[in-house]
């Protein structure tokens, strides 16, 4: 009770002074402290702020004790102009003011004619002067001239100081936490896949989703002491480029080919493998009413023909494939016997579904090993991407105090052929393809030169495609007991030696969809400049049906169908050798067998809200304080149609929330083992929801000498990270009976075969005693980190700085699973009986957990109760 009144009386102070908000601010804010020749304050002065690239001015407001700061102003370069009577006017040219950060321009008047201004031109920022954020700032000329292999961002995102992965959608970058521990924003709106937790990425081309490198006006990665109006424990910031009163364009293009490129050292005899990388575009900028209306836009399309070389590839040849096996080991008749006459097996003893599928192997091209049957084939296997974006932004003055902008970023990868190690006509990734859509309208409004509001839209959706090859194929056409497929492709075929035939299946596009509303308040009293927000996004995942082909367990690996053979029917008594499995095969005679039906289709979401409150203070001249507090609620995530099942420790079983069966149950599951309805043992929901994220933040910058070119910076943040939906809480409806069948059909022993391609799945199939499931704490907590550094720097020559920190990062509840073995606790052990003597599955068996902390992995067997740390 205690916490709900903390909450609801923070809730209530933050809201009396904002809107709603979601992100932080891209603006940046220039501060300075205003004196005579002699030292002495000048409070009375007039400054202003002028755009250099707009002409557009903004004013401040000087304090009693000469301090002046001037918010939210877009970054870019200012000229600041002081005036006072009976003094001469200052004019400082070429002040550079980075987004979300301060740049100080202190001001000394000279006595003299308001005709007699004293102009100066400001040097480029190389010290942080005035908090205590630890980041790396690039701006666009450094942006476009850094060599680029691939002019991505994500290129950027890996050269950054402190970043110790080579992922640059989730990178760890000082010591983050991975899931959730990163957030990314393009002038100010959220650029982000809720299912991962990190950047919206493409597959194999890392943060390409994101603008082309060269409509970027600025990229910043800020990793260690954020203000609090950042959420999580890292932030990157990409700041797009507007136009001004100049028209400005250009137009580029970059080639990498074949041409100067050295051989493949396993393919020296053959032709260079296609590679031709082509990357083509341009952007323009200007004006459509000077001092007043910009526009800028640019286009960017990349056009990729690679290749991916094989290896060890074993395919069987082509005397294997009418069934001579002269020469290799033995052949037996499993129906005689005996050995098949010559070691050939008879043409009208092959099976006709094998002999469909095996025509998809190319003929070998290596002499191999084996007498040939194995590592006989190496080829190159081409890759096609195509990449294409473009983003358009418009910035309105509509008054002197209303100001309007309109951001519209667009990017798909479309064709997005991913080739793996197969041949070319199967199992590679016919579509790993995405595309992503953003839309950023923000609205300023200047009340006073000392109060701001910001208020700003977003509205993001990220949709990542997986699609496999064949995908017009229906393996039901072969084996028609298979469950219906939402999305085709071959069935999974291993024959033990060699490669297997099959595809990924796949499902139809997914979208991830975000809207945000976003508004900042800013309030200026002397010395203090207050912004206060409340954080608001509404998360959608959906997920399509799909059927799994190449991947890893049942889930993924059945839906097409499995076939596994192993020789043990031509080999008699002896061991299996390849040819034995091969031939195995071609009279269809299966090891195992397997089935599964699609996933359901399902649609998760989350809620998120942040309110926070933060001063920044200018004490004096050389020492600035910031201060402030975040709170943090995400709502956990749940399913449209419930379809999800948690696990109940008091019970041992999984209960589904709620008080009704939902769509995609399967029965047969619901017989085998204990599910329920939550009402059945008083569990309503899935979660409890986190309510104690609530962060301190603080940080000071203290210049020890009358210049800027020395200052000692510190500070300690405390941050809450966002918990993404793919990290267990999917899992918990994709995998989790009851909704998705998984069945495996065993031959019987002896040397009879009982299992065939003709029929392979004999009645019912087997239900795994032991199903691996996946539990997510009830209680689960959001990732928690703490943020310290101490940090000197020093300007040694003009844009040359040297910098010494001690970083601290430490974080809790940190979201991953973990195998390892239960030991037996004092709670009751989790029997799980069957209740329909006539249904498939375990008699009786108790839950083994592997994994634990916030997720769980489990499967069916002995163990002890959960517990979780």
């Amino acid at each position: 009770m205690k916490k709900i009144t903390v909450f609801c009386s923070l809730m209530a102070l933050l809201l009396s002074l904002c809107a709603q908000s979601f992100a932080q601010s891209v603006t940046g804010t220039i501060v300075g402290n205003i004196t005579d020749i002699s030292g002495g304050t000048v409070p009375s002065a007039a400054v202003v702020a002028i755009n250099q690239s707009t002409n557009i001015e903004y004013k401040a407001v000087v304090s009693d004790s000469g301090e002046f700061t001037i918010s939210n102003l877009p970054s870019g370069s200012y000229t600041v102009r002081t005036q006072m009577n009976g003094f001469k006017p200052s004019i400082v040219k070429d002040v550079v003011l980075l987004a979300s950060r301060s740049t100080r321009v202190d001001v000394v008047l000279e006595p003299g004619a308001v005709n007699q201004a004293v102009e100066v031109s400001a040097a480029a920022p190389v010290l942080n002067t005035e908090n205590a954020t630890i980041g790396n700032i690039m701006q666009s000329g450094a942006i476009t001239s850094v060599p680029l292999n691939g002019r991505s961002l994500d290129r950027l995102v890996r050269i950054s100081a402190g970043v110790t992965t080579d992922s640059a959608s989730n990178p760890r970058v000082a010591g983050s936490p991975y899931w959730g521990g990163i957030q990314f924003n393009v002038d100010g709106v959220g650029y982000n896949d809720s299912g991962n937790g990190g950047g919206a990425y493409s597959f194999r081309h890392g943060l390409s989703t994101q603008p082309s490198v060269d409509s970027i006006a600025e990229f910043k990665m800020d990793s260690n002491n954020m203000k609090a109006e950042y959420e999580s424990a890292v932030s990157v910031t990409v700041v797009t480029k507007s136009g001004s009163n100049d028209i400005h364009g250009t137009a580029w293009e970059f080639n990498r080919n074949r041409a100067y490129a050295a051989k493949n050292a396993n393919l020296t005899a053959q032709p260079k493998p296609p590679f031709n990388r082509n990357e083509f575009g341009g952007n323009i900028g200007g004006p459509i009413k000077k001092n007043k209306w910009f526009f800028f836009a640019s286009f960017e399309d990349l056009l990729e023909r690679s290749s991916l070389t094989t290896s060890s590839l074993s395919l069987p040849s082509q005397a294997m494939r009418t069934g001579n096996f002269a020469g290799l080991a033995t052949i037996l008749d499993p129906l005689a016997g005996t050995p098949f006459p010559s070691n050939q097996i008879p043409t009208s003893r092959i099976d006709s579904r094998a002999q469909a599928l095996q025509s998809r192997y190319p003929a070998p091209n290596q002499p191999g090993s084996s007498n040939g049957t194995l590592q006989n084939f190496i080829t190159s296997v081409p890759n096609k991407y195509d990449v294409y974006r473009f983003g358009v932004r418009s910035d309105y003055r509509i008054t002197d105090k209303d100001t309007f902008f309109v951001n519209l970023n667009y990017s798909k990868g479309d064709p997005y052929f991913v080739a793996q190690n197969y041949p070319t006509g199967y199992g590679s990734w016919e579509n790993g393809g995405y595309t992503t859509k953003s839309i950023n309208a923000t609205y300023q409004r200047t009340f006073s030169p000392t109060v701001i509001n910001e208020l700003r839209f977003g509205f993001l959706t990220h949709a990542s495609v997986r699609q496999g090859m064949n995908k017009d194929f229906d393996p039901r056409s072969l084996f028609p007991s298979l469950y219906p497929v939402d999305y085709g492709g071959l069935p999974n075929v291993n024959i033990t030696s060699y490669t297997s035939i099959g595809d990924y299946g796949g499902a139809q596009g997914s979208p991830q969809t975000t809207p945000q509303l976003i508004d900042n308040l800013t309030i200026i009293r002397g010395k203090h400049t207050i912004k206060t927000g409340f954080d608001f996004a509404d998360y959608r995942v959906a997920s399509n049906p799909a059927v799994g082909g190449l991947g890893s367990g049942l889930v993924n690996n059945a839906g097409l169908g499995r076939f596994d053979f192993t020789g043990r029917y031509t080999s008699g008594a002896t061991s299996a050798l390849p040819a034995n499995a091969y031939a195995d095969y071609l009279l269809g005679y299966a090891n195992a067998t397997y089935r599964s039906s699609a996933s359901p289709a399902m649609v998760f979401s989350s809620t998120r809200y942040s309110a926070f409150v933060q001063d920044d203070i200018q004490i004096n001249s050389r020492l600035s304080l910031s201060v402030g507090l975040r709170y943090m609620l995400q709502i956990p995530w749940s399913e449209r149609n419930g379809i999800m099942t948690q696990f109940d420790s008091g019970t041992g079983k999984l209960y589904i929330p709620g008080d009704k069966l939902p769509p995609f149950t399967q029965q047969a599951l619901l017989n085998a083992y204990p599910i329920v309805l939550g009402k059945e043992i008083g569990q309503t929901s899935a979660f409890e929801t986190d309510t104690n994220n609530l962060g301190i933040r603080f940080g000071l910058a203290f210049r020890p000498f009358k210049n800027n070119r020395t200052v000692f910076r510190a500070g300690f943040g405390q941050y809450f990270n966002f918990l993404p939906v793919f990290i267990g809480f999917r899992q918990l409806g994709f995998s989790n009976p009851p909704f998705l069948l998984a069945e495996t059909f065993a031959s019987t022993a002896g040397s009879a075969p009982s299992l065939t391609l003709a029929n392979p799945f004999p009645g019912g199939g087997r239900l795994s005693p032991n199903p691996s499931i996946t539990i997510v704490q009830r209680n689960i907590k959001n990732a928690e980190s703490y943020q310290w550094n101490f940090t000197l720097e020093r300007e040694v020559a003009r844009n040359l700085g040297v910098r010494a920190s001690y970083i601290g990062n430490h974080s809790t509840h940190v979201p991953g699973t973990t195998t390892r073995s239960m030991s037996h606790g004092s709670r009751s052990p989790m029997y799980c009986s069957r209740t329909d003597p006539t249904s498939r599955g375990p008699t009786s068996s108790l839950w083994r957990a592997v994994a634990i902390r916030f997720f769980i992995n489990c499967s069916w067997k002995r163990c002890s109760a959960i517990t979780t740390g």
